[in-house]
C-alpha cells in the first residue's frame, strides 16, 4: 500500500504504461515466445533430402565400381544409409577380379 501526502492509503496497482509496454502486449509477446514452432511441409526440404540421397548413392556406386563391387547394390545402400553407407564402402577392401 502506498501512502499519499495527504495521509490516505491506497493499494498499489501498476500502471499499464509503467513498464513502457501495455500489459496485453506483454502477454501476447510471452505467448509468441513460448509458442512451439509449427511444422510446415516444405517441398524444398524434401527436394534437398532426395537430392542428397541420390548424390551419396551415386558416389557409393562409383567407389564400389572402382573396388570391383556391385555398384547397383551400393547405390541403394548409399541412398538408404547415406553417410554410413559411404563410410562402409570407403573402408572396404577391393575385390580381386576373377579371371574366367
Amino acid at each position: 500500500m502506498l501512502s499519499h501526502t495527504n495521509g490516505t492509503t491506497s493499494t498499489f496497482v501498476p500502471s499499464v504504461f509503467e513498464y513502457g509496454v501495455p500489459t496485453r502486449k506483454l502477454e501476447l509477446l510471452a505467448l509468441k515466445i513460448h509458442k512451439p514452432p509449427t511444422q510446415k511441409n516444405d517441398k524444398s526440404t524434401y527436394a534437398i533430402i532426395i537430392t542428397t540421397s541420390i548424390l551419396v548413392g551415386s558416389v557409393c556406386a562409383a567407389i564400389a565400381s572402382k573396388k570391383n563391387r556391385d555398384p547397383f547394390l551400393w547405390f541403394f545402400i548409399g541412398v538408404t544409409l547415406n553417410v554410413i553407407g559411404l563410410g562402409v564402402i570407403y573402408f572396404l577392401e577391393s575385390r580381386d577380379k576373377k579371371n574366367g
